[in-house]
């Protein structure tokens, strides 16, 4: 590769919440293989070893974890490992997800959920590197990639001898198509990754394994952006293949079956193009919403890893672990949850400024890193910590909303009534706070409505599911919404800007529209100096606090956990887009 350096840069609230649920009843994960739906048809992978088994050890009682500061230091590095030991083929992985999925359609879902186990399927061009830390972007379907020197023409060139689930070639076409599809998605689709590729000028394929994108300027953050763009195939999209409903991609697992809101299973593709890989049988990810349900099968090895963003152990089930003395590993995880409540900015009362700097104002920050991330949060808004960062984070404590001093946030709710009887409101309002069904987003969300009443505010928590979440703020049919984002400790400021708060954003549910943070966000894209981005991605960070489209409760990061059968798991994860499972195998 030439000229690619400058791109690669249980808890007790006071307080009356009304909750509504929707059918949210979690699924048991079974001891045995459920009956299934089969998906559409997929080839069987050849047999090969059968998976280990392990005996469950006796659960037992849970202690509190010892409470920690609020600004804790960087999570640690992981533990020193053993020299690698030779890869072993055969076994099934068993791992949770958090909610069911609203449908498995990359380019119009925005879940974790979709994306965890679709990762399996499917492929992107780049992928983030998990195991190494001073690596963050590297080949995995383009084998390298030539930049101009004006940072405007980026030629990929493809690995060889790859291969559809379905046997077709894979092809430069096939990535040129998927852009296209992402860029202009069908009818019904809303496309989530849109904005990803709007540095795009004209995609050009000039033969079979080389693409070259022409982009409409340098854009220092663009090789990220792709790594969350998986491929599809042409000939089976056009063919009439619907990708809501199967995956028919490159990767190392075909999916066999899908059981709504019990599991997605997955066998081997034994035709992958990374010769010899992948050394698992199969996947089996089973659908538990119910966190405490999720963490008994992890303790009783039912479930082998607990992997990226919500599955991801709190410090509580850390020292649980530890106090098991379980043959398992523990490591921080550098992913961070950012929890974030929305506002639709199309309806009253939340079209007023006011209203919503004074729910800011009297938002506890720092209760909510006891309540809700056991302590172990950390302060700061969207670009706090990303590098490049936007407000320094000393600044950032010293801003109304922000500041945590016991007189200082006494003012700033004394404000934020005031600006609540200026707006028209001295007594307050009812309103509706819709949640995603998770045990994490419920908590949340309850945790809001508790803040939304010290300001008058009466707030019915309505907990649908997913896909009737999504549907709703798609269409802008609600007036707040709790979710939560996630990041890495080295993330590009490009990243949240683009999936967020751009008019093309495919999360922007708050209908965020402002002239001047995009003015800002074209700039910094241009950009390969940090420093002059981060001036730029500053001015980004203070037009949302001025503008203020939802709320930022700061960031925690958790603790994943592998058993030791479980080899080659990354410990500098960087998240579901790396495409780390051809690499994973278990001992026997």
């Amino acid at each position: 590769m030439k000229n690619t350096s400058w791109l690669l840069k249980a808890f007790a609230i006071l307080g009356v919440v009304t909750l509504s649920l929707g059918a949210c009843s979690p699924a048991p994960i079974p001891s045995s293989t459920p009956a299934s739906t089969p998906a559409a048809p997929a080839a069987q992978a050849s047999p090969v070893s059968p998976a280990p088994t392990s005996a469950a050890p006796r659960p037992t009682p849970a202690t509190p974890a010892t409470p920690v500061s609020a600004r804790p230091a960087e999570p640690t590095p992981p533990p020193s490992q053993p020299a690698p030991e030779k890869p072993a083929y055969g076994g099934t992985l068993a791992l949770t997800l958090s909610a069911d999925i609203p449908s498995l359609d990359f380019n119009g879902e925005n879940t974790v959920n979709v994306w965890e186990p679709g990762r399996a399927t499917v492929e992107s061009i780049v992928r983030r590197n998990a195991w190494k830390s001073d690596i963050p972007i590297e080949g995995h379907l383009a084998k390298s990639w030539d930049v101009s020197k004006d940072g405007t023409v980026i030629t990929f060139k493809f690995q060889s001898g790859i291969k559809w689930q379905d046997g077709s070639p894979f092809s430069a076409d096939d990535v040129k198509f998927t852009f296209e599809r992402y860029a202009r998605p069908p009818q019904g689709v809303k496309s989530v990754w849109m904005a990803q590729l709007k540095p795009i000028k004209e995609a050009k394929v000039l033969d079979d394994t080389t693409l070259q994108l022409v982009l409409n300027e340098p854009s220092a953050s663009f090789l990220d952006s792709l790594t969350y763009i998986v491929i599809y195939s042409r000939k089976w999209i056009e063919g009439g293949g619907d990708p809501r409903r199967q995956h028919v991609g490159t990767g190392p697992f075909k999916l066999q079956s899908y059981t709504p809101s019990v599991s997605l299973q997955f066998v081997r593709n034994a035709s992958y193009w990374q010769e010899g890989k992948p050394y698992l049988d199969g996947l089996t990810w089973h659908i538990v919403a119910d966190r405490a349900t999720r963490f008994a099968a992890l303790r009783t090895g039912r479930v082998r890893v607990a992997s990226t963003r919500f599955s991801q152990l709190t410090p509580t089930e850390k020292t649980t672990i530890e106090q098991d003395k379980l043959s398992v590993r523990l490591w921080p995880t550098i992913v961070q949850g950012s929890p974030y409540m929305i506002f639709n900015l199309k309806t009253q009362p939340f079209s007023d400024i006011r209203v919503r700097r004074a729910i800011h104002l009297a938002t506890d920050r720092a209760q909510a890193r006891t309540v809700l991330f056991e302590g172990a949060g950390r302060p700061g808004f969207w670009f706090t910590y990303s590098k490049p960062p936007g407000i320094p984070f000393d600044e950032l404590m010293k801003l109304p909303g922000f500041r945590e001093d016991t007189a200082l946030k006494q003012q700033d709710q004394a404000e934020a009534k005031r600006l609540m009887a200026e707006a028209g409101y001295p007594n307050g309002f009812k309103a509706t706070l819709t949640s995603r069904p998770l045990s994490d987003f419920k908590t949340q969300a309850v945790f809001m409505a508790n803040e939304l009443n010290k300001i008058g505010i009466q707030a019915n928590v309505d907990v649908l599911e997913d896909a009737t979440v999504f549907a709703k703020f798609g269409r802008g049919d609600f007036q707040m919404g709790q979710l939560q984002g996630t990041t890495n400790l080295r993330p590009d400021p490009a990243d949240n800007a683009s999936l967020w708060f751009l008019p093309t954003s495919g999360l922007n549910y708050s209908y965020f529209d402002d002239a001047e943070f995009v003015k800002a966000y074209d700039e910094q894209g241009r950009l390969t100096d940090p420093l002059e981005r981060s001036k730029l991605v500053r001015k980004m960070e203070q037009r949302l606090i001025d503008v203020m489209p939802g709320i930022h409760l700061g960031f925690f990061h958790g603790y994943l956990m592998a058993w030791n059968d479980v080899k080659n798991w990354p410990e500098f994860d960087r998240g579901v887009d790396a495409n780390v499972l051809p690499s994973v195998w278990m001992s026997r």
